[in-house]
């Protein structure tokens, strides 16, 4: 399923994107066993949750903002639910997710995207 979720991502069309974060979403919040063995496919998803998001509100990025508010959505509800996949982050990639989300931070078109960044934010300490 996250193996889906992060392939319909990085599709064109911003409903594929808002609907495959959405199911993703609903799959680690659902998910009744412990994640721990789920954390490459999830790293895998933020891996190209982070390029779909370094480019949004771009030229030819997606710029739908409910898009972008279930990715950010998805991001919040992986880092919480799974520990394993936060420190996996802080150690590996964590400059890199700073600087993407403080850049699309400045070019966020409304107050909900400011708040879904900064909940990604303050997850990451």
């Amino acid at each position: 399923m996250l193996d889906f979720c992060s392939f319909s991502v990085t599709s064109s069309n911003p409903k594929t994107v808002f609907h495959a974060a959405v199911v993703a979403f609903n799959h680690v919040l659902c998910y009744k066993r412990d994640l721990k063995h789920l954390t490459p496919q999830l790293m895998n998803l933020q891996m190209q949750i982070i390029e779909i998001l370094a480019g949004a509100f771009k030229n030819k990025g997606l710029s739908d903002v409910e898009a972008v508010t279930a990715l950010l959505l998805c991001e919040t509800r992986m880092l919480y639910k799974n520990n394993e996949l936060t420190m996996k982050v802080q150690a590996e990639i964590e400059d890199k997710i700073l600087k993407v989300h403080s850049d699309l931070k400045a070019r966020a078109p409304n107050q909900s995207v400011k708040d879904g960044i900064d909940d990604v934010l303050m997850l990451l300490g």
